[in-house]
C-alpha cells in the first residue's frame, strides 16, 4: 500500500525508490511487479536502471524475473506434512487449502506483462560480500511515473489516446 500511495502521490516523470533490507523476493520483485500490475501496467509505471556508479561500485546482482514461493511452514514443519515443504512457480499449483489467504496471486511473478518480467532486471540487489559493503543485505528500485491522471487497473481494451495524456506522457526523470 505505501509504494502504490507513493505512485499516486508521484507526477509525471517522478521518480521513486524502493528499498528493503531484505533479499527474499517476495518483499522485493513480487511487490514492485505486484503494484505496476495493480496500477495499469508498464504504460503508466516503469523501472528503471539504477545509476552505473552505484551497481558497478557495490557489485549488485540484477533483480529476480522468476521466484518460486515457499509455504509459509517451509523448513519448520515436520516430515509427515509434505505440504509444509512444498515451493509453487505458479498460483495455480496452490492448493486449495493455501489459497485462502495464505498465498496469494500477488506473490507471484507477472507472466503476461512480459515488458515487466524485463524490467525487473532493473532492480538490485546489494549483498554483503567482503570488500564491498558493510552492512547486511539489500534491494532496491527505481520506478518512473509516465502518465498523468489515476492509477488504476490495466485497461481492458486498447483505447486511443487523448491529446492531453499525448503531451505529458514522458520517458525519462524531471531534472
Amino acid at each position: 500500500k505505501i509504494l502504490r500511495r507513493g505512485l499516486e502521490l508521484l507526477r509525471p516523470g517522478g521518480l521513486i525508490v524502493y528499498s528493503t533490507c531484505s533479499l527474499n523476493p517476495l518483499e522485493n520483485e513480487a511487490v514492485v511487479s505486484s503494484v505496476i500490475d495493480d496500477v495499469g501496467g508498464t504504460d503508466k509505471v516503469k523501472i528503471v536502471p539504477l545509476p552505473p556508479w552505484l551497481t558497478t561500485k557495490f557489485k549488485a546482482m540484477k533483480g529476480l524475473s522468476t521466484w518460486l514461493v515457499p509455504t509459509s511452514k517451509y523448513g519448520k514443519a515436520n516430515k509427515e506434512e509434505d505440504v509444509a515443504f512444498d515451493m509453487y512457480e505458479c498460483y495455480a499449483d496452490v492448493p486449495a487449502k493455501l489459497k485462502s489467504g495464505k498465498i496469494t496471486p500477488s506473490m507471484f511473478p507477472v507472466v503476461s506483462d512480459l515488458e515487466l518480467k524485463s524490467q525487473l532486471q532493473h532492480c538490485a540487489r546489494f549483498v554483503p560480500l567482503k570488500d564491498s559493503i558493510d552492512s547486511g543485505g539489500f534491494f532496491v528500485a527505481c520506478l518512473i511515473r509516465l502518465k498523468v491522471g489515476e492509477l488504476g487497473e490495466k485497461p481492458k481494451t486498447d483505447k486511443k489516446k487523448s491529446d492531453d495524456e499525448t503531451k505529458t506522457d514522458v520517458s525519462e526523470p524531471v531534472k
